[in-house]
């Protein structure tokens, strides 16, 4: 049980890091919106690493292994500051804080990892891809490109999507990639080479077909729906199935658990045609779907949509007052919107947050 807990923490921990390294990383070249900016500056790092403080590890292993890592980290965030599209300093005590404590975190995640002989795998794939991943796209939260792949695979990303993929490795024995957001694939034919994408813990294995992979972190869930072929889902230790046309998996971060279900595939790619489809969907993914769609930040403060899951669609060109209408009728609350920051505020009945 304690063994069970221990990895559930370590999952959640190594999840964590690779956000926090690619938000941060973001940070330091001004890519982040200012909404974004606050969640780096206001972040608090005792809230990430309080599941692991049950594991020892000795000051003087840390030490051994980490100088490595603290210098390769230094040196990356060395060269974005150089290459930074605004200058980045510590004016502020609070950004020092919050850079500085990151940054040890992240080399406390990775001391731990290298220390791990149980996760030597996640380990070893980890210090491999951290010295030759190379990013190859990077969206904003309302904008989405299309590339094509060395290996002919076309590949769709959605807004505030990262990409990476190890530039020498990549179609010699597989096709490996790493994602942060959400893209669609049509995967180039090749059964002698697996096509994998890694979403935090989670691996998709592929060797030619078409599906949706969604996978922000502020939602907390993975999901994969098919469009066609067949699509196997799992971690390096375990598969949770093989999904063929309209098949979904939905994989839960913080339970660790997974449901496989029929769903329409259109649903799930209804962002390449520009349309809002809601499935279950939380608050969070409300909120990701009108930025990338309208560029409009929505806030709700009071917690009134709560744990409600939202359902609902509607057709490019919606505007957004519609959208906004129906949700709010459907939940008995009023909204404002500020036409001139493109903020929405929820707020209960015969209130307001103006």
């Amino acid at each position: 049980m304690n063994n069970n807990r221990q990895e559930n923490n370590h999952d959640d921990y190594w999840r964590k890091l690779q956000w926090l390294s690619n938000i941060l990383k973001r940070y330091v070249e001004g890519k982040l919106n200012p909404e974004e900016e606050q969640v780096v500056e206001k972040w608090n790092p005792h809230k990430l690493i309080a599941p692991l403080q049950d594991i020892h590890i000795s000051k003087s292993q840390i030490d051994k292994h980490g100088e490595k890592v603290r210098q390769r980290v230094l040196l990356e965030y060395n060269m974005n500051r150089k290459n930074a599209r605004r200058k980045f300093t510590f004016a502020r005590p609070v950004l020092k804080y919050a850079a500085v404590a990151a940054m040890a975190i992240l080399l406390f995640g990775i001391s731990y990892l290298m220390l791990t002989d149980k996760h030597s795998r996640s380990r070893d794939s980890y210090a491999e891809s951290l010295r030759n991943r190379t990013n190859i796209l990077q969206t904003s939260a309302s904008e989405t490109k299309q590339i094509v792949l060395p290996d002919g695979t076309k590949l769709y990303a959605n807004g505030s999507t990262r990409i990476d993929y190890d530039k020498d490795q990549f179609n010699r024995k597989q096709r490996e990639i790493w994602l942060s957001g959400e893209a669609f694939f049509e995967v180039a034919k090749n059964p002698d080479k697996p096509f994998i994408i890694h979403t935090g813990n989670i691996q998709t294995i592929v060797r030619g077909t078409s599906f949706n992979v969604k996978a922000y972190l502020e939602i907390g869930e993975i999901s994969v729906s098919v469009r066609t072929g067949k699509v196997e889902v799992g971690t390096d230790r375990e598969t949770f199935g093989l999904l063929t046309h309209n098949k979904q998996l939905i994989f839960n971060q913080t339970t660790k658990e997974h449901a496989i279900s029929e769903s329409n595939w259109e649903d799930a790619g209804a962002w390449m045609e520009k349309r809002l489809v809601l499935r279950d969907a939380s608050y969070n993914e409300l909120k990701i779907r009108l930025k990338q769609l309208y560029g409009i930040t929505l806030m709700d403060e009071r917690g009134l949509l709560g744990r409600s899951l939202l359902n609902a669609s509607y057709g490019q060109g919606v505007d957004v007052n519609d959208i906004l209408r129906g949700i709010c009728e459907v939940y008995g609350i009023g909204y404002n919107f500020n036409q001139a920051n493109k903020t929405v505020s929820l707020h209960e009945l015969g209130q307001s947050n103006k």
